[in-house]
């Protein structure tokens, strides 16, 4: 069974804080959240789920996150998700006291 994280890549967006000029203030932060599998190297897969390819700077996240991450896409979720709610729930039985801390 492959094992999945949950990635994104970093983009540049517009906050709802203002500068001086008056304009929005650019922000990095995640873009839409994909699920990619990781080989038992730790190292990512060259495509997400979906097909989309991996971007060089991503974040990734636990599975476990998966349900909390918007937006995410829906096409990865609709390929791999029993697998992925497979994966989260053995990493929350595994690890518990992570999700305690939210």
């Amino acid at each position: 069974m492959p094992t999945y994280v949950v990635v994104a890549r970093i983009a540049l967006k517009p906050t709802t804080a203002l500068n001086a000029s008056g304009s929005p203030v650019m922000t990095r932060a995640p873009d839409t959240w994909h699920l990619a599998e990781i080989g038992d190297d730790d190292k990512l897969s060259q495509v997400h789920v979906c097909g989309v390819p991996v971007a060089a700077v991503e974040v990734r996240h636990s599975v476990r996150e998966w349900g909390l991450l918007e937006p995410f896409c829906a096409v990865c979720e609709g390929i791999a998700g029993d697998r992925v709610r497979a994966q989260a729930k053995s990493e929350a039985e595994a690890k518990p006291w992570l999700l305690a801390s939210w």
